[in-house]
């Protein structure tokens, strides 16, 4: 093998390393995002329970005070 052609090797392996390193770099970003995104999921939900329990704790109070009202 040539100079030139062991510079090409060397130059295409130090290219492949560098292409794996990035992909790997944005595998373990996109990783990252999905696991921000399921904890974000989960407190919506979260949440979305707690306002349905507000909301009908609302009615709740609304609708003894109309009974108080009444008396």
């Amino acid at each position: 093998m040539s100079f030139r052609h062991a510079e090409l090797d060397k130059l295409a392996r130090e290219k492949e390393t560098a292409l794996t390193k990035i992909k790997e770099g944005y595998t373990e970003r996109e990783q990252s995002l999905h696991s921000t995104i399921r904890e974000l999921q989960a407190k919506l939900e979260d949440n979305q329970v707690e306002m349905r329990k507000l909301e009908w704790n609302k009615a709740d109070l609304e609708k003894e005070k109309d009974l108080q009202i009444e008396k």
